[in-house]
């Protein structure tokens, strides 16, 4: 009953919606009439006669399902999952029928399954390819749109600083002359910094520069910290005074002075 009926509706199409299931026959699945292109598919299943024939026809529609990703790709739409899974499907149902064949029949239809299969793997690493190939442009395009964005966000804001350095200007002619005068930048205007002093004595990285002080060898002429002239001692025995002002100590065997002021003395 379920054969006589099928061919009742085969006829029905053929002679009545002919056309139309033709025409469903290049639908991708994002169509219409892609139902009815997966319907007459099956249907057509039914009307082989044998089991390797069956498989021919489940390896056609395997076949087809590959190539509807293909397109699918190059048109720039999502693959649905259920593409993905009739491919499966079909696959699964052609391996248990060659379960069920005999040793001669099992060996002409696995030499059938693995040249289709051997087949639809070619046609799936070069969709592969060319996916990846469509990701690194996009990534490219995604990259010069960033640059875009980012050229019209600083152009934008120079915009804006300007409009801004023009509205004040109308409520403050001698600011404005100065600003333009001075070099206006947008974002911020120059700022003078002032050297920078560390630990060490150098601004800005440069040494800096210090004043001499008094002679601290005592094998040589004592300066007078007292003048800041630079005059020697004039008693070179004495390498202290008790005032700072210059006179010779009258012990010459002190080398200190009375408030502790003096060094050791030592020669």
């Amino acid at each position: 009953m379920n054969v006589i009926l099928s061919i009742l509706v085969v006829a029905g199409l053929l002679f009545g919606g002919g056309a139309t299931v033709q025409a469903a026959q290049d639908d991708l699945p994002n169509e219409p009439l892609y139902g009815l292109k997966t319907w007459t598919e099956d249907l057509s299943l039914q009307f082989r006669n044998n089991q390797e024939e069956k498989v021919e026809r489940l390896m056609e529609m395997a076949q087809n399902r590959v190539q509807e990703m293909k397109r699918l790709t190059e048109a720039g739409e999502p693959i649905p999952d259920q593409v993905r899974q009739r491919l499966e499907q079909h696959i699964q149902q052609a391996l248990q029928l060659c379960a069920d064949m005999d040793d001669p029949s099992l060996e002409r239809a696995l030499l059938q399954l693995r040249d289709r299969l051997q087949e639809q793997d070619r046609d799936m690493e070069q969709l592969q390819l060319q996916t990846q190939e469509q990701l690194r442009t996009q990534e490219q395009l995604q990259l010069q749109i960033q640059e875009q964005l980012k050229l019209q966000t600083q152009t934008r804001t120079m915009l804006q600083e300007r409009l801004r350095l023009v509205e004040e200007g109308l409520q403050n002619h001698e600011m404005f002359r100065n600003q333009v005068q001075n070099g206006f930048q947008y974002g911020q205007d120059d700022e003078v910094t002032p050297p920078v002093q560390d630990g060490n004595g150098e601004q800005n990285g440069q040494p800096a520069v210090v004043p001499g002080g008094p002679n601290t060898d005592p094998g040589g002429t004592n300066v007078d910290p007292g003048s800041g002239t630079g005059e020697p001692n004039p008693d070179p025995g004495s390498n202290s005074n008790e005032n700072g002002t210059g006179e010779p100590n009258p012990d010459p065997g002190n080398t200190s002075n009375d408030n502790g002021s003096g060094g050791s003395g030592k020669p």
